[in-house]
């Protein structure tokens, strides 16, 4: 029984997944640091079921989902209540910062360095189909990270529900894990003509 060319949706979702694949490893995920330059670890945490592709941008007034961008942050594909091979083969990279969440899946969360003093403009980009439709969503912030500081960027998104996207300073008091509020600036998406 030849049932792929007659199925729309799995044609689309397997579209979307060689599509997504393809451009996340076209964009450079290292940094680059010159003599003089200090960085920040960043943890980049994923709260729901899908795919979160977090993207560095170039600075700007709005940004389209489209927009190119400068380096990817992070990749997370997760779903609850299942295997997640495809995560446990490759998982998110990790720097080993501090950690209060001990019970939270490895799988959620991709540490990076990123360059200190400079905003740090981003966008995180969730994606999630059911086999019928796929659900996409996307928002933007900036904040400038202090040098050898570790934060936390949690995204948290589902079906039916805007986006959140909160930033935090993680530090470390009398062996305490503590979070401080980041203020982040929320960076519009672009509306088309």
């Amino acid at each position: 029984m030849n049932w792929f060319p007659h199925s729309l949706q799995l044609q689309r979702l397997l579209a979307v997944t060689v599509c997504t694949t393809l451009l996340a490893a076209c964009i450079p995920t290292d940094i680059v640091l010159g003599p003089n330059d200090t960085s920040a670890r960043v943890r980049f945490r994923f709260v729901g079921d899908g795919n979160d592709n977090v993207l560095q941008y170039t600075q700007a007034t709005c940004h389209f989902k489209m927009d190119p961008a400068t380096r990817s942050l992070a990749f997370i594909t997760y779903q609850h209540n299942t295997l997640n091979l495809n995560s446990a083969l490759s998982p998110p990279p990790k720097l080993d910062m501090p950690n209060d969440i001990p019970d939270v899946s490895k799988l959620t969360y991709a540490e990076v360095r990123v360059k200190a003093g400079i905003p740090l403009e981003f966008g995180s980009q969730w994606s999630h189909g059911n086999g019928f439709v796929m659900y996409s969503s996307a928002k933007f912030a900036q904040f400038t990270p202090e040098a050898s500081a570790d934060y936390e960027v949690t995204t948290g998104a589902d079906i039916g529900k805007p986006m959140e996207l909160t930033v935090t300073q993680l530090k470390v008091v009398d062996g305490r894990l503590e979070r401080l509020p980041v203020v982040a600036i929320s960076v519009p998406a672009c509306k088309s003509l």
